[in-house]
């Protein structure tokens, strides 16, 4: 069986869909008789464009193949209206997508697996037209009413969180399988192990990831005005913009001396970075949207590296963690957050890291990939 795994994501790309959708690829590819990659050519970062090989950026096998379709990625455009750029960019990946599948082999069994609304309309056309019978698979990482209808024209939803599934459900759509985030726990083997001492001279907090408002930056940059000197908080990750945004915040508080933030890195160098981290933090904030909806990336990993976890206490991040795996603070209350800081480095963890590892067992690329394959097999196509 050929799975064709859709997605106009930058490859390679600092962003975590890059990541998660290459991983996923991998994953599907260990055990489908063969896997396709089609995503779009797209302008990339001059660090980007360093990178050569996206197997070995991403450090998986090269397993599966890669096709960059054709799509309308005007620098001008998006200068002009971000809105217009985005829409003909998606629809020009789009229509690259039809022309492709038309080309694909009647003959061959396949199945469609993907992130893109748009491709959705087209997966109907085409078997419309070609009287076709295909699997088509959606994964949602966000609930729009628009969303909703077109969701329709697929066999089958992949959502990422319970919260997600339920807003597909209220709304009607019955074939739904919840599948949060995942990690590869081999990538972090040869990290320090956590070793509690409570009179260390210096403790590094650390924070992996975007740096936007939502993702609750701010709070804990705030928050190392309420610790005590030996802490530095360490911020990795971020796009340009965002980097640049929250830099210049930084530089203007009193306590900046203590917060370091660099820009997103090569995986190999950040797990460098990381193993010397006392505390790793997720911050997010309840208020925005998008945390709603979110399983981030950087919890699985972080319940890998077998440190002390401090998280947001909101819904969405409670679907994995809890008072047995992790440490909880008030979301956006930098004083709770800093005071929570102090106590687990006081107090030792090394019971919550044993849990956490444990149960991230359960959230391999490997695994992940399996229940849905079994998902896909169990779907039924939906009616012509």
């Amino acid at each position: 069986m050929k799975l064709i795994y859709i997605t106009n994501t930058r490859i390679p790309s600092e962003k975590a869909n890059a990541r998660q959708s290459m991983k996923m690829c991998n994953a599907f590819a260990e055990i489908y008789d063969h896997v396709e990659m089609w995503t779009g050519q797209a302008r990339n970062t001059h660090e980007m464009k360093a990178i050569k090989d996206p197997f070995i950026f991403y450090n998986i096998q090269k397993n599966f193949y890669i096709a960059s379709l054709y799509q309308i990625d005007s620098i001008l455009l998006a200068r002009i209206n971000e809105f217009i750029w985005a829409n003909i960019k998606a629809i020009s990946f789009a229509i690259s997508v039809l022309l492709r599948l038309f080309k694909t082999s009647k003959s061959h069994e396949f199945i469609i697996y993907t992130r893109v609304w748009h491709v959705l309309l087209v997966a109907k056309l085409v078997k419309l037209l070609r009287a076709s019978n295909f699997k088509v698979i959606y994964e949602a990482h966000k609930f729009s009413p628009l969303l909703a209808k077109v969701i329709t024209y697929s066999d089958g939803l992949v959502v990422i969180n319970r919260f997600l599934g339920k807003k597909f459900s209220d709304v009607g759509f019955k074939n739904i399988t919840i599948e949060h985030d995942s990690v590869d726990i081999r990538e972090f083997e040869n990290m320090k192990n956590y070793e509690f001492n409570d009179s260390k001279e210096s403790y590094k907090v650390l924070y992996i990831g975007s740096l936007s408002k939502a993702k609750g930056v701010y709070t804990l940059a705030d928050s190392g005005q309420y610790l005590p000197k030996e802490f530095s908080i360490y911020f990795y990750g971020g796009s340009t913009n965002d980097l640049k945004i929250f830099s210049e915040y930084v530089s203007k508080i009193a306590w900046s001396k203590n917060i370091f933030c660099e820009k997103f890195m090569p995986h190999e160098k950040l797990l460098q970075k990381i193993n010397d981290a006392d505390i790793l933090v997720i911050p997010n904030i309840s208020g925005a949207t998008e945390n709603l909806y979110t399983s981030p990336m950087k919890l699985f990993e972080y319940m890998a590296l077998r440190k002390p976890i401090l998280a947001s206490n909101i819904k969405s991040i409670r679907e994995v963690l809890n008072n047995k795996n992790a440490s909880f603070f008030s979301d956006n209350d930098p004083k709770d957050l800093a005071k929570q800081i102090i106590f687990i480095s006081r107090n030792n963890q090394t019971e919550r890291i044993k849990q956490a590892f444990n149960d991230v067992k359960q959230y391999t690329w490997q695994r992940r990939a399996a229940r849905i394959k079994q998902f896909i097999s169990d779907t039924s196509l939906c009616a012509e």
